[in-house]
């Protein structure tokens, strides 16, 4: 590109020069020191078209990329080369231009990703934060759980501990009341056989008092039966014959059934004197 600017340049150049100076190219004397050529070199500048000497034409360069070097003078070689340091700067600035572009589309992009990559890490902030706050909420939830299963257990513990002791007591309760239950059996035996005892005691006496009852209806009297009797047969004999003329016998059974229904309630006194019937 700069190449083809040049060469448009140069053709330029060489066309305003051609127009503007054709009354010296056939001059005989040097453009820059005046001298003609009868010792010196005539050299005609490419560039400019005009007559040098050797000494103020001694420069080459290459017009075109299929010739061969040609002479230029001193100014027009003085002129490309700052026009050659022009380009040069022109594309120093253009690398630099883009270098630039480049750097600022580079800090664009650097502080694109800087501001997201800070979002990012305030997002994950924010997520740690809200996560860490979660998981002190659980944490004093499962401390607080813990706790209360603590003291459940306690009770529980406690509980079973009463329960414990509840049972041992009630072990030496029934052991107790298993031998309470077994000495009443045996005391209840015991009874029974003392009831068996009276009974028999019972018809002991029964039988003796119908003996009794036999030997007095033979051989006694009525004064002689009152006699033989304590005061509580006296006076029951007596309530049974006042005013009723019964006979012994009747009287003797009268009070031998008193005396059977005094033993089975076992309220009978102890007579005050010795008598055949009680």
């Amino acid at each position: 590109m700069f190449k083809s600017l040049h060469q448009r340049q140069l053709s330029e150049s060489i066309r305003s020069n051609t127009n503007s100076s054709n009354d010296d190219i056939g001059s005989k004397r040097c453009q820059v020191c005046k001298k003609g050529f009868m010792l010196r070199r005539k050299i005609t500048c490419q560039i400019c078209l005009n007559v040098y000497c050797s000494d103020h034409c001694t420069r080459k360069r290459k017009l075109a990329e299929n010739e061969d070097q040609a002479f230029i003078c001193d100014v027009c070689d003085e002129e490309e080369t700052k026009k050659e340091i022009a380009q040069e700067i022109d594309q120093e600035i253009e690398k630099l231009s883009l270098e630039v572009k480049e750097l600022k589309e580079s800090n664009e992009r650097l502080f694109k990703e800087h501001y997201n990559n800070t979002a990012s890490l305030n997002n994950i902030d924010m997520e740690i934060k809200k996560q860490e706050w979660s998981n002190k909420k659980q944490e004093e939830e499962l401390l607080s759980q813990l706790e209360s299963e603590q003291n459940r257990g306690l009770k529980i513990r406690n509980q079973v501990d009463s329960l414990r002791r509840a049972l041992d007591e009630s072990s030496k309760a029934e052991k107790f009341m298993s031998e309470a239950c077994l000495e009443a059996e045996n005391e209840t035996e015991g009874l029974k056989l003392e009831i068996h005892n009276v009974e028999e005691q019972k018809n002991e006496i029964i039988s003796q008092i119908d003996k009794i009852n036999s030997s007095l209806r033979q051989s006694l009297s009525l004064d002689q039966i009152r006699k033989i009797l304590c005061e509580r047969c006296l006076l029951l004999v007596n309530k049974n014959i006042e005013g009723n003329e019964k006979p012994v016998e009747d009287v003797v059974e009268t009070v031998k059934e008193y005396h059977r229904q005094s033993l089975i309630s076992q309220e009978t006194d102890k007579p005050t004197k010795e008598c055949v019937v009680c």
